[in-house]
């Protein structure tokens, strides 16, 4: 928590805060990557006898899975990957479905030479779901907890309404932590997969990251042109999916609107204070919890948000200039 001199104005307030902003967060990241994660398949066309052309699947249907939709599983295990397939429907359902699962984080070409693998034996299998990851690797582990608070602080995206927050950090402060936004978008802290705990989490000793990630599902990516697993191998699209999904939000007025507030607007957070306001879940110390409570508020609760941070998508994100980072206006 940075400290502020007695009495010091709120353009001194600010100036500090970017400048340990800065230092503490974004100059503390090593690199960024991009990569694909989780994919589910589907095909009504492709069964199970198509599933042995693949050859190596074996039989998991009596190990306790959970799909009420298929009598059958089939699983099989590659040195970056391990395929879950579920053939016979029970209800109208695809013929076939396949949850491609890496073990590993996999180079984006040997998961595009997997993926030619696949489509070479089923050509007609189309896209379900896609999570899409950008991974910010940080120095040291402590840079990884201050940068997911920054960015659970801050983020914001359009048309979401839930928030939750998953969070062993009050029962055990040495595990990591989600931040879930809506059905679609989570932020969390992580390390490498080798080095994850029972029950999905990481020690904080082992972090190395923070990952954004966003699961696109079958209505949006068709929207980008992704219907068939061979339209996600040709371009998947990355730059454009992600485009407008990662936003970052701070409360901002003037000396005028701070009139028209009323009472209200002596109690909007400045960036570097906290945010104390709780939304139903509970959840505090978010952008999310202050903006349900201005929205209830306010009617023109929008003039009040100012466009914080920007994501800059390019082939890889880039988080290299603190300046096209930060924006950073006068209240």
């Amino acid at each position: 928590m940075i400290r502020f001199p007695r009495g010091a104005p709120h353009g001194v307030k600010r100036r500090l805060w970017e400048r340990d902003v800065r230092r503490s967060n974004f100059e503390g990241i090593t690199r960024s990557e991009a990569r694909l994660h989780k994919i589910n398949l589907s095909s009504f066309e492709h069964g199970y006898n198509d599933l042995l052309k693949l050859g190596g699947f074996k039989d998991a249907s009596n190990f306790g899975w959970q799909n009420r939709n298929y009598d059958r599983k089939y699983t099989r295990h590659f040195k970056d990957f391990y395929l879950n397939a579920f053939v016979n429907p029970n209800t109208y359902r695809p013929r076939m479905m396949i949850y491609i699962y890496p073990r590993k984080d996999p180079s984006p070409e040997k998961y595009k030479q997997s993926l030619n693998q696949l489509y070479s034996s089923l050509p007609r299998l189309n896209v379900s779901k896609v999570e899409y990851a950008i991974d910010l690797f940080c120095g040291s582990p402590h840079v990884v907890r201050g940068l997911f608070e920054f960015i659970r602080k801050h983020l914001y995206i359009p048309s979401q309404q839930k928030i939750n927050m998953i969070d062993d950090y009050e029962n055990n402060p040495h595990l990591s932590r989600v931040y879930h936004i809506g059905k679609s978008f989570k932020v969390y802290e992580r390390g490498n997969d080798n080095k994850k705990k029972e029950g999905n989490c990481w020690h904080y000793k082992d972090f190395d990251r923070v990952r954004l990630e966003f699961t696109g599902n079958k209505t949006s990516l068709k929207k980008h042109g992704i219907e068939t697993l061979k339209d996600l191998i040709d371009d998947p699209k990355f730059i454009y999916v992600n485009w407008d999904k990662w936003l970052f939000k701070y409360f901002k007025y003037t000396k005028r609107s701070r009139k028209r507030l009323g009472p209200y607007g002596k109690r909007l957070p400045a960036p570097y204070e906290r945010y104390s306001a709780r939304d139903k879940s509970g959840v505090s110390g978010t952008y999310y919890s202050e903006y349900f409570k201005l929205k209830e508020k306010l009617t023109n609760y929008s003039d009040y948000i100012g466009a914080f941070l920007r994501q800059c998508l390019n082939s890889e994100i880039n988080y290299t200039t603190s300046r096209d980072l930060i924006e950073v206006k006068d209240y």
